[in-house]
């Protein structure tokens, strides 16, 4: 397919004659369901480098679904599939739930600046894999991206983050949840995250059921670690001084 494939029904496409088949959607293809609430089902090997478009009912995959280039879209719809939604190029984004496992070594990128995104089973991000969140303020989904995965998580490769809407983080006291699961193995291997400044830098904290973004203040009492004598204190604070007028022997 290189122009428009608009699943409207909820028939089955299979192939029921033997041999092989397979449905090739190229760059400049687009694959989607438009219409409907129900379930309509690719049953044959599935391959994207354009553009897959899930805005209502269910667009279900029972061969593989392998996506090399282009993007694969969430919004008003789902995408389900039996075998691994594998993002091997693009981007995976929108707002909605994808059900299955994803396996990312492309794109995936919550919201439509912002939103949420739900994976209904495991996320593995490999090390050419991105993971992108765009910030404009502090209440999550609708102010920042938030993925939500109800499997475990597995991560490497890289975590962008971004600043959106003319959104400048409090110094001190900015906690983002950008990611919730209910496992997790491993940890990027680059961040490329928004400013900081060294009284107030940024940590990625790799909790057990949810990945935190927030300026390093350990103990949350408004002063960031580099300014507090007593960072583990939350009843105790003054700004480091230089001790004068002293002489040692």
């Amino acid at each position: 397919n290189s122009g428009t494939w608009d699943c409207q029904s909820h028939a089955t496409m299979s192939n029921p004659f033997g041999g092989t088949a397979a449905f090739n959607n190229t760059g400049t293809g687009t694959s989607k369901k438009s219409a409907g609430t129900g379930t309509s089902t690719v049953s044959i090997p599935f391959s994207n480098t354009g553009s897959v478009q899930a805005l209502a009912g269910t667009l279900q995959y029972t061969g593989a679904y392998t996506q090399t280039a282009g993007s694969t879209t969430l919004n008003g719809g789902t995408i389900a599939s039996t075998t691994s939604l594998s993002i091997q190029g693009g981007t995976l984004l929108g707002v909605g739930t994808a059900s299955g496992n994803v396996t990312n070594a492309g794109h995936v990128a919550p919201g439509f600046s912002p939103g949420a995104l739900g994976i209904s089973g495991t996320y593995t991000q490999s090390s050419a894999g991105n993971f992108d969140v765009e910030i404009g303020g502090t209440t999550p989904v609708t102010q920042y991206d938030q993925l939500n995965v109800t499997g475990a998580v597995t991560f490497s490769g890289t975590l962008n983050v971004s600043l959106v809407n003319g959104f400048i983080p409090d110094d001190v006291s900015s906690t983002f949840t950008l990611m919730t699961y209910a496992s997790r193995t491993g940890t990027f291997s680059a961040l490329n995250l928004p400013p900081a400044t060294p009284e107030a830098p940024w940590v990625v904290v790799y909790g057990a059921t949810s990945l935190v973004l927030e300026k390093l203040d350990s103990d949350h009492d408004g002063w960031g670690d580099s300014f507090d004598c007593a960072p583990f204190d939350p009843g105790a604070f003054a700004l480091p001084g230089e001790i004068t007028g002293e002489a040692f022997a």
